[in-house]
């Protein structure tokens, strides 16, 4: 309660110190860890708001809301291999649950993903799977991208 009504009144430092106290305190309560990433992610500190979603992952399954969270962190964090991975685990996971609006999304987000990475087979193998649903100018232009560095790198 208080670390919500520090939250809540916008008391960041209060909220972070008090975050601290609990994760050092109480290491084993996934709860707490989930409020630290929280109150990182508060102030936009998304390397921190990872290692509490990670540390909270070790100790409980996560939703398909924080999988899919912990991908994003890893994107905005700049770990383009572990998003992609993330994202397809998470595509794997709940495909059954998705429109194929939804997936094609998905897709898209992957395919960059790996193409961030400098992973151009990934990125081209997943711009494939969603070329076989749809034309789509999004994937074809990555696709066009994925061919033509191909070609100045001398790769088949």
């Amino acid at each position: 309660m208080l670390l919500y009504q520090y939250l809540s009144l916008e008391m960041k430092q209060k909220a972070l110190a008090y975050a601290r106290y609990l994760t050092r305190t109480y290491p084993e309560d996934p709860g707490w860890w989930k409020a630290m990433a929280h109150v990182h992610l508060t102030d936009n500190r998304f390397e921190k708001a990872l290692a509490a979603m990670l540390s909270y992952s070790y100790l409980t399954p996560l939703t398909r809301e924080e999988s899919r969270l912990v991908a994003d962190l890893y994107l905005s964090c700049n770990i383009p291999d572990s998003a992609a991975r993330q994202y397809e685990a998470w595509l794997a996971q709940h495909r059954g649950t998705l429109s194929e609006k939804q997936i094609l999304e998905r897709i898209k987000v992957i395919s960059r993903a790996w193409l961030s990475a400098g992973n151009l087979d990934q990125a081209l193998a997943w711009v494939e799977k969603g070329l076989a649903k749809t034309s789509d100018k999004e994937l074809l232009g990555i696709k066009t991208y994925v061919l033509a560095t191909r070609k100045l790198l001398n790769k088949p």
